[in-house]
């Protein structure tokens, strides 16, 4: 039986960690980016409080403590097109971690599920900022209707979105799609599939 959309979500903290239980290392290497890219099409409408709330815990736990003071976090939105740039770019701190989280769910909040959903106008932004980026890791929250590519994966992304599109429907909830790159290539992904524990790709040493 499909979980409410509360208990869904508990599910989702459950498996994360608050930067408060478990501060991460200091960082001695370089900035770490990461980047949240959230679809705000029409299709995303009846997923858009899971997303936001999703959004909001994975930068509530630092990205699961993967998260270093210092590293920055990016946030996109997309539709037809692709709103980069108006969400100002945030440093992050343990201490104003929930500070954070409340602006980027406060920030999607104001934003209108409108028009279709076109992830192939986002990722050649993704491919330059890649390209750009000692490394970075790129968090992807959409309804899988939107075929991705530019990735080493893409066949494999869009064979999970094939398979999972009518039981996350049915649950209203979206696909979380992260890929990390290094050195501007991308070496790993993991498509998540929420109710189920969200899990990222782990750290190079």
């Amino acid at each position: 039986r499909a979980l409410s959309g509360i208990a869904l979500i508990n599910v989702l903290i459950a498996g994360l960690t608050a930067p408060a239980a478990q501060a991460p290392p200091e960082h001695t290497g370089p900035v770490n980016r990461w980047l949240i890219i959230v679809d705000t099409s029409r299709g995303m409408e009846p997923r858009t409080e899971p997303a936001r709330q999703i959004a909001g815990i994975l930068v509530l736990s630092g990205m699961n403590g993967q998260m270093h003071r210092g590293d920055t976090i990016g946030l996109w939105t997309f539709n037809q097109s692709l709103y980069a740039g108006a969400f100002p770019l945030q440093d992050y701190r343990p201490e104003t971690a929930r500070t954070t989280a409340q602006r980027v769910v406060t920030y999607l909040q104001e934003q209108p599920n409108e028009k279709s959903s076109h992830l192939e106008k986002v990722m050649p932004e993704v491919d330059k900022l890649v390209k750009a980026s000692e490394f970075i890791t790129v968090v992807i929250i959409s309804d899988g209707s939107s075929k991705i590519s530019g990735t080493p994966f893409d066949d494999k992304i869009n064979e999970t979105f094939d398979s999972w599109r009518t039981q996350q429907k049915k649950n209203n909830m979206p696909f979380i799609t992260l890929l990390r790159a290094r050195r501007g290539v991308i070496t790993d992904y993991i498509v998540n599939t929420p109710p189920w524990q969200l899990e990222l790709p782990p750290l190079p040493a």
